[in-house]
């Protein structure tokens, strides 16, 4: 809507709140992106990469290296 730079600011204000949020620091990438911050938005989306694997790594029962599964408990 034209407020690239505000949301940016707003953004990054988010990451700073939340710097383990895949969904915030992905549409960080997308806003360097449109106001032609190719560094910015190049660091942002490889960010977003490690957030994302390890985020799946946790749902697929993996620790948070992403590699050496999760022992569950035995059954009491």
């Amino acid at each position: 809507m034209g407020e690239t730079n505000r949301a940016i600011e707003e953004l990054e204000g988010a990451a700073k709140l939340a710097p383990d949020s895949p969904e915030t620091i992905y549409a960080l990438a997308r806003a360097y992106t449109r106001a032609g911050r190719k560094q910015d938005a190049d660091r942002a989306r490889a960010e977003f990469d490690r957030l994302d694997k390890v985020r799946r790594g946790l749902r697929e029962g993996h620790g948070a290296d992403g590699e050496a599964p999760l022992k569950k408990p035995p059954p009491a």
